[in-house]
């Protein structure tokens, strides 16, 4: 059922392209990633539940059911508007045991509205590669706050530009050395895959992950995905 949720190739809209991968742990993982087609835009949703095993795969269930029903029932439906759904949905249904992170971005042909709850926020890579830009949101994590508000960052894209979203678990991959992933090797696979497109920068990046760790067990499941403005 959850790999069901998962997208399946690239989707697109008339001027996205939207790639992701996705690896658990466990049978049963606590990330979340799914996509939306809303007219000329994409819905992008990330998340990761706090926890492993079936908790956190339960959570993350919770999570994509709410996220199908505030897509097909919000009229209009904001970045903002989700994560509070997504946020009252796992206050009530878990009592607050369970806190997830998340990120809900609108991505357009020339704009991206981005609302965190915790999650780390995308890179942009501009110009061929040559600059990578981070975003800046801020939000509390969902299900931990009954007064919880999140606030959007809108920045402007241009056609060429890619835009990675990832899980924690892409940062704190780790190889048999003890040394972590980090943000200085994601931003070097960016500066040295300038011509790929989405979904080639997605299996680029999930081979690094892969070459990297080597014999080492994996600690975290691991989501990632890229949009590629046309």
């Amino acid at each position: 059922m959850q790999r069901a949720w998962l997208p399946a190739g690239t989707l697109q809209a008339p001027h996205v392209t939207v790639a992701c991968h996705s690896t658990s742990v466990n049978p049963c993982g606590g990330d979340l990633c799914a996509v939306y087609p809303l007219g000329e835009a994409l819905l992008l949703v990330i998340g990761d539940v706090t926890g492993h095993h079936y908790d956190a795969a339960l959570t993350c269930a919770l999570a994509k059911g709410a996220c199908d029903v505030a897509v097909n029932e919000i009229r209009p439906l904001t970045a903002p508007r989700l994560l509070e759904v997504l946020d009252r949905t796992l206050r009530r249904s878990t009592g607050g045991r369970m806190a997830m992170s998340c990120a809900v971005a609108l991505i357009a042909s020339r704009t991206m509205t981005v609302a965190s709850a915790g999650h780390p926020l995308p890179y942009i890579i501009r110009d061929s590669g040559e600059r990578i830009e981070g975003v800046r949101s801020f939000g509390s994590l969902l299900g931990t706050e009954a007064t919880a508000t999140y606030q959007t960052t809108t920045v402007p894209l241009r056609p060429g530009d890619r835009v990675l979203w990832y899980t924690d678990g892409v940062l704190d991959t780790e190889n048999e050395a003890g040394a972590r992933f980090g943000h200085r090797r994601v931003r070097a696979l960016l500066q040295r895959s300038q011509l790929l497109g989405a979904a080639a920068l997605v299996d680029a990046l999930a081979a690094e992950l892969f070459w990297f760790r080597g014999d080492a067990p994996p600690k975290d499941d691991a989501t990632f995905a890229v949009a590629e403005i046309r």
